[in-house]
């Protein structure tokens, strides 16, 4: 009996260590979790007013831009956020980054690597202040063929090198069309929920926010035998970008990720 206590003690060793190296909690965002943030409290808005957000994006980050201003124009005392804007290139003001702020880099589309670059030397670079920081790329409805493993590989390294830092991983913005160039979005995108579920994390599903109408029903199409999403027709004009009602819906998924983060 004596002779396998070591063994046990070795297994249990084991087990803390396996336990102690796992990521942390999947998070996933999305259409549901956003409805939840059309009754935030008192107390839930004191709760995200210390966090500080890094952003950086393009034409749809500047519709949902709007939409958080439009939530603020709403009722200031739920929606907190303050909306400044940053050069992503020159970096100017990063070392005094105030709390309930979000500042936004629009670095505009310069392909999806690029896009990649900018992000990851703008963290790599920056030495803000603030203490309570949270950092999110978004890339474009343009960038369907993005390669996924390549923004997990930089993301997971960007949280090992500052573990300080809220990262908050995206899903790419989707089109009403129904075609091909959906069907690339929803490979992407299916590639980065799957590695949450799978590795933990928090994703701020954009797409699926997109893909479901303000009363929760479900726009999908089917392409090559596959389930595909859609963009909801009522939250646009041109197919891609944000009007207001979408602005405001993608705007509640933020505040939604934001509650997520303070609930940690």
């Amino acid at each position: 009996m004596y002779h396998l206590l070591p063994c046990y003690q070795a297994m249990a060793v084991i087990t803390v260590l396996l336990l102690g190296s796992l990521t942390t909690e999947a998070q996933i965002i999305g259409f549901k979790q956003a409805q939840q943030a059309t009754q935030l409290t008192p107390a839930q808005a004191q709760s995200i007013a210390n966090q500080t957000w890094l952003f950086t994006h393009a034409s749809v980050g500047g519709n949902m831009l709007k939409g958080m201003n439009a939530l603020a124009r709403e009722d200031a005392d739920r929606y907190v956020f303050k909306i400044k804007s940053f050069n992503a290139q020159n970096q100017t003001g990063l070392d005094q980054l105030q709390s309930g702020c979000v500042y936004h880099a629009s670095r505009g589309n310069p392909g999806w690597q690029k896009k990649y670059d900018i992000f990851d030397s703008l963290i790599r670079t920056a030495n803000p202040s603030a203490t309570k920081l949270v950092a999110m790329d978004k890339l474009c409805y343009i960038d369907q063929s993005a390669d996924a493993e390549t923004y997990l590989n930089m993301m997971a390294k960007l949280e090992k090198d500052f573990p300080a830092i809220t990262f908050v991983y995206t899903t790419i913005p989707i089109k009403s069309n129904k075609n091909r160039q959906n069907l690339q979005r929803q490979q992407y995108n299916d590639t980065i929920r799957n590695y949450i579920r799978k590795k933990g994390g928090l994703l701020y599903d954009i797409a699926d926010i997109e893909a479901h109408s303000p009363q929760g029903e479900a726009q999908t199409f089917k392409i090559d035998g596959k389930q595909c999403e859609a963009m909801c027709d009522s939250y646009t004009r041109d197919g891609g970008h944000l009007n207001d009602e979408g602005a405001r819906q993608v705007a509640l998924g933020w505040y939604a990720v934001a509650l997520a983060i303070a609930g940690k």
